[in-house]
């Protein structure tokens, strides 16, 4: 039990620096996009 506990914390830590890092780079596309398109 204690191994399976730690594989799902483990997937759910996995999962959340995923979701993080995918919020991460969108944000940066699309304040890239508006500096672009307010420079241009």
């Amino acid at each position: 039990m204690a191994d399976t506990g730690s594989s799902v914390l483990d997937t759910g830590a996995a999962t959340a620096v995923d979701i993080d890092g995918i919020l991460g780079t969108t944000i940066k596309a699309v304040l890239d996009t508006l500096n672009n398109v307010t420079i241009s």
